[in-house]
């Protein structure tokens, strides 16, 4: 198992290249909401208090995964995974599993219940495995966070 360290970093362009390995063309467009979760430019008034933070896994050196979190609301039991991988030489050796136990404690600490993700098909085997179910949202949830819904698919892990 390849051991990570995760570490935090206000140098977007240490995270152009692993996001552009997971995603293919990571564009431009995407930089102020990575500046954003940086702490380097400022939220929305509108979005004060909110959790936003993104970190990069290392191994030996070299870049191998990007984790992030943010709460959808100002007061809520639930934290996202927003940006989330691990470059497809690195996976299957343990490094996505260190990185969400990571996310998990950092959840915890800000006194959340639960981790919840949006995303495609092909990832949800491997979220089942560590522990998460689909999350069927009834109206009053929808409604919630209607703002927030995206992907194919959400599922969610109590803390």
């Amino acid at each position: 198992m390849a051991k990570i360290q995760v570490v935090n970093t206000k140098d977007i362009h240490r995270f152009v290249p692993i996001l552009t390995g997971l995603e293919g063309d990571f564009q431009t467009e995407h930089y102020p909401y990575f500046l954003t979760y940086c702490g380097i430019l400022p939220e929305d008034k509108k979005d004060a208090g909110k959790y936003w933070k993104v970190w990069l896994a290392t191994s030996t050196g070299r870049i191998v995964g990007v984790c992030g979190l943010y709460q959808a609301k100002r007061v809520d039991e639930v934290m996202w995974i927003g940006y989330f991988g691990a470059l497809p030489d690195y996976r299957g050796t343990g490094v996505g599993a260190q990185m969400l136990a990571f996310m998990e404690q950092k959840a915890k600490e800000n006194g959340n219940k639960k981790i919840a993700a949006y995303c495609t098909k092909e990832p949800l085997e491997w979220y089942f495995k560590n522990g998460f179910r689909p999350w069927e949202m009834n109206d009053a949830e929808k409604l919630y966070y209607e703002d927030y819904l995206g992907g194919d698919f959400i599922v969610v892990k109590n803390l």
